[in-house]
């Protein structure tokens, strides 16, 4: 921080809580033209890229995992292989010294985390899922479903029944 006088534009608390203070890092940290960086191997979600574009705060963060596919719908940043340093320097060094840059990535963020991560955008896409899967569905006899009438017999005469989709088949 010393050596690039990165005051005001990193935040690196050491520790803070986290129910009522991440919001706020964020936001301070989007109001002093920063930029939020994960530079994790692997990031499985990646809650904190939908929260830094929530509060306009560009990011430059791993490829590895769920930023993939966050970044691309967000528009909000740059997705980096976090072991090449250069990369990871360059793509800093662009969103802090192009301040049109800044504020595309930052209104991105805000836009599209509205767009595609609250509940509502959520919930929109689940009932369109749950309702193109019913008009595809029609009934199918136990014939067309290959299911024996040994199965049929015990399917009629159970009691309780599990039913499971492990594999994305049973639609």
């Amino acid at each position: 921080m010393d050596k690039y006088d990165l005051y005001g534009k990193l935040a690196i608390p050491k520790k803070h809580d986290i129910e009522n203070e991440v919001g706020v890092i964020y936001q301070y940290s989007a109001d002093k033209k920063g930029v939020f960086v994960n530079l994790s191997l692997h990031e499985n979600f990646g809650l904190t890229t939908i929260e830094a574009a929530g509060t306009g705060l560009p990011v430059v963060i791993t490829k590895n995992g769920g930023p993939s596919e966050i970044v691309p719908k967000c528009k909000n940043g740059y997705l980096v292989d976090p072991t090449d340093l250069t990369e990871v320097r360059s793509s800093i060094k662009k969103i802090l010294t192009d301040e049109d840059k800044w504020k595309k990535f930052s209104n991105n963020g805000i836009i599209n985390a509205r767009k595609y991560y609250t509940w509502n955008s959520h919930i929109e896409v689940y009932v369109s899922w749950v309702l193109e899967s019913l008009e595809k569905s029609s009934e199918k006899s136990p014939k067309e479903l290959n299911i024996s009438k040994k199965t049929l017999n015990k399917l009629r005469k159970a009691k309780r029944l599990i039913i499971t989709d492990i594999d994305g088949t049973l639609i």
